[in-house]
């Protein structure tokens, strides 16, 4: 026997796939592969009759098989492929691809059949398809799994794919939704068949598998097998479809390549299925078949003669050596699994001996196996979410039958109980809750059973509150046989609810005691609330004001101008006083101070706030005009407060207000906690605004004289070193200079400290980031000199004389943060210690601040 004909025989007897050869129904030669296939041991096979080797599940498909062995014996076929499903000696089920071609063996007309056994694909199919059927929320997994799944209606509009399916048209999710799947991505040759095979899966209800072609978006078309399943609705009608998508173009390939004639060993040494190569001992490539040379994107001809290491990474050089050693010193086969670039690959290397039995080349039969491996990832992935569901951090979880039985619990459930998830399965449901909720839960429960439809409640236990969903799981018949029950601990969201109940409650007693006539108009001019010195101003009961226009407050002469006045404040203005004579009901006339401002509520409306104070008696007793001129004054600072205030106050109340309203009906986990960020972040806010208005009444009202000397330097690096991390996530660029001597000065160190950090967080707010800070310390004439620099926005002119007023600030929208009373508190220290705040700068070249503060004597 020549060495070739060793070399084919060799593949043929250790190919991985079951060969077998044919003639007049008897087996004349099978391989090893086919015998541990069937489950029959070799010798009994031989001469055998095929059908008794062979037991289908199915005798048409068997049928059919015959059927096509006689055309092709007859010379009437081209080599086929199917798939068969058969019953091993063992009496195991196997599922098997099947692929015959004609060949001539002894001279005489035979059959090549090559088997390969599909049925770890074919379970994992079907384990996967029973998996999606039984967790339809794993949609995330559909959409990223490797088999291509669509959902259309039978009218041709698509509604769902994933990403294969995409891939496997060309078409994007939102393209595929605006065509006809039927029209746009089926051929017309392939139309009837199609409504066929649907007409039958409409009758039947079962799932129907068929070939056809699409027609991708760029005019190609690649063949595919589909396996449709219909989804019917509650009263059994189908609703839509959804298929499974298996390109199959590698397989008509294989068609294509076996449909040509080829001698018995040619056709096994470039069978479809698997990547074989032939290597000489030392590691050169004899030869190999066109998957493999595909796989690596050559020609078979530019690979042959090349040393094997050239297709391996460097690291695995020497790993793969020693395996071929091993199979040469053992003289057995090796299989091993790998991956490369994504895919897996089993591969098994075979010896070949010559006739002295030493090992003189290697085969090497290597198939994808990246299909399996992927049905696996996502059998475990299912698992796993399954647990990770169940076993939520953030949520109780409980499934309970319709009489009361639990089934399941998850760790935080049983934690709660103070029980562990075996104690608890089994039990009666009314035997774990608390006695005080037990007939609560249970109503709701049943209510869930009743209806079908999930059921959310709130109830409280042991000083916390809880949010519970019951969801009801129905069978096959729609029947309501489970509940899965998912509770949340909200105690955050409910103090947070309780906070700003509380926030509003003392906003509402500032509005109702403090001395001034307080309203508050909509857009439309209505009256939405009104404090009691409004009415008694006024001389008219809230029922005569609230929900009423504002005209039915002014004489019908005053309404032009008062609207117009309105829509002033409503065209943007912030502020709009103005003082009148008002006459009452009654007849009497008073002389009123208004001063009014727009707000907005938590939904964004505007809202005009009217503060109103009666000034008759300083109209009418000229001889008190300095003490009116001194209430004036007073009036408008603590009209200026209550503006500006309520805005600063309003803004973050709103904003928690909005995040305690989202946090409510939110059930992610991470969302809650953005939400409860925020509520803190805007309490934070309030806490700021409240401490800066304290200061600066504390420096109003105190008269306190600063005798203690005070290192300037210590005090400034003390606040540059505590903005350090605030400079560096700005990404500025800092630097620090003191004078060489020290710098003394009388004063109080808390308070110049404070000074300086409102400078240096006016800085920080208007510096971009990559920009300059530069703090300087120095001494000039008899005077100690604090430098802020920055390369910040700078400001106006027009802004410039206004910079150290309370409240003021640049940025009329309010986009920055800020309360507009750094720069006035640090003013008001700095002159406190005898000093002044010089400023220099343009709009566009950063800012400059120095503080001049006497030197001790």
């Amino acid at each position: 026997m020549s060495q070739d004909a060793k070399l084919y025989r060799l593949l043929f007897e250790h190919s991985t796939q079951g060969l077998v050869v044919l003639r007049d129904g008897r087996i004349e030669l099978a391989n090893r592969s086919f015998a541990d296939m069937v489950g029959y041991a070799l010798d009994d096979i031989l001469g055998s009759p095929l059908d008794s080797i062979l037991s289908p599940v199915y005798p048409q498909d068997y049928g059919m098989m015959l059927a096509q062995i006689q055309e092709l014996l007859a010379g009437k076929g081209v080599p086929r492929y199917g798939e068969l499903r058969f019953v091993r000696g063992d009496g195991e089920m196997r599922w098997c691809t099947v692929t015959m071609s004609l060949i001539s063996h002894e001279g005489e007309a035979a059959v090549l059949g090559a088997l390969l056994d599909i049925t770890e694909r074919k379970r994992a199919e079907e384990a996967l398809q029973e998996s999606l059927a039984r967790e339809k929320y794993l949609g995330d997994i559909l959409r990223n799994a490797s088999v291509a799944i669509a959902v259309g209606y039978p009218e041709g509009r698509v509604e769902w794919v994933n990403t294969a399916f995409q891939a496997l048209t060309g078409y994007s999710e939102e393209e595929l939704k605006t065509i006809d799947w039927n029209l746009d991505l089926t051929p017309p040759e392939w139309r009837e068949h199609e409504a066929a095979q649907l007409r039958e899966l409409d009758c039947t209800r079962k799932a129907v598998r068929y070939e056809k072609e699409y027609l991708r978006k760029d005019g190609s078309r690649v063949p595919v097998e589909l396996v449709v399943h219909a989804h019917l609705d509650a009263d059994g009608n189908v609703v839509s479809y959804f298929a499974f998508v298996s390109d199959i173009s590698e397989r008509k390939q294989a068609e294509a390549v076996q449909s040509e004639y080829q001698a018995t060993v040619r056709a096994l040494l470039n069978t479809p299925a698997e990547m074989v190569f032939v290597l000489s001992v030392d590691g050169i490539i004899l030869t190999l078949n066109e998957a493999a040379a595909r796989n690596i994107g050559k020609r078979p001809e530019e690979l042959s003669g090349s040393h094997f290491r050239s297709l391996v990474p460097p690291e695995e050089v020497r790993f793969r050596e020693q395996q071929f050693a091993d199979v040469a010193r053992s003289r057995r086969p090796l299989t091993c699994e790998d991956q490369r670039q994504g895919m897996w690959f089993e591969s098994t290397i075979f010896p070949i001996q010559d006739a002295g039995g030493e090992v003189t080349r290697f085969v090497v039969f290597t198939r994808d196996i990246t299909e399996r491996k992927q049905a696996e990832a996502i059998l475990k992935e299912h698992e796993a979410t399954v647990r990770a569901l169940l076993n939520a951090p953030t949520e109780s979880v409980l499934m309970v039958h319709v009489d009361g039985t639990v089934l399941a619990v998850n760790e935080i459930t049983a934690r709660r109980l103070g029980k562990r998830p075996e104690e608890l399965i089994g039990k009666p449901l009314q035997s774990i809750i608390a006695p005080e909720v037990a007939e609560f839960r249970v109503e709701h429960f049943t209510e869930a059973c009743r209806t079908g439809l999930p059921v959310s409640f709130e109830d409280q236990r042991a000083g916390m509150w809880f949010e519970s969903t019951a969801y009801p799981i129905q069978d096959a018949d729609g029947r309501v046989t489970r509940l899965v029950v998912f509770a949340r601990d909200i105690t955050e969201r409910k103090q947070a609810e309780e906070a700003l109940r509380a926030s509003k409650q003392l906003l509402d007693s500032i509005i109702d005691t403090v001395p001034l006539g307080v309203a508050l108009t909509d857009s439309e001019g209505t009256f939405v609330r009104v404090n009691d010195e409004y009415c008694r101003i006024l001389a008219l009961s809230r029922e005569e004001i609230l929900n009423k226009p504002f005209s039915i407050v002014f004489p019908p002469e005053a309404a032009d101008m008062v609207w117009a006045t309105y829509k002033k404040i409503l065209g943007g203005e912030l502020e709009v006083a103005l003082e009148r004579a008002y006459r009452r009901r009654d007849g009497t006339v008073i002389y009123v101070d208004t001063t009014n401002a727009i707000v907005y509520d938590q939904e964004g409306a505007p809202l005009v706030v009217t503060v109103v104070r009666d000034v008759t008696a300083l109209k009418q007793a000229e001889q008190q005009r300095m003490a009116f001129a001194l209430e004036q004054e007073r009036m408008r600072i603590l009209t200026d407060f209550i503006t500006h205030a309520s805005h600063e106050f309003r803004t973050p109340l709103s904003v928690i207000n909005t995040s305690a309203y989202l946090l409510k009906r939110s059930a992610d986990a991470e969302a809650r906690q953005r939400h409860l960020s925020a509520i803190e972040a805007q309490t934070e806010s309030i806490t700021t605004l409240v401490e800066a208005l304290i200061t600066m009444l504390r420096l109003d009202s105190s008269r306190e004289t600063f005798t203690r000397p005070v290192d300037l330097c210590g005090v400034v690096e003390g606040v540059y070193q505590r903005k350090r991390g605030e400079f560096e996530a700005g990404r500025l660029r800092t630097g620090l200079e003191f004078e060489a001597r020290p710098v003394i000065v009388l004063g109080d160190a808390t308070y110049l400290s404070q000074a300086v950090t409102c400078i240096l967080d006016n800085a920080l707010r208007f510096t971009p980031e990559d920009g300059a800070i530069q703090v300087r310390v120095e001494i000039a004439g008899q005077d100690a000199v604090i430098e802020v620099a920055d390369t910040g926005s700078g400001i106006g002119q027009d802004d410039l004389e206004h910079i150290f007023e309370r409240f003021y600030r640049a940025d009329k929208a309010r986009t920055t943060r800020g309360l507009g009373l750094g720069l006035p508190i640090a003013q008001a220290i700095v002159e406190r210690h005898q000093g002044r705040i010089e400023v220099e700068s343009a709009l566009g070249r950063g800012s400059t601040f120095r503080v001049f503060l006497p030197l001790r004597a």
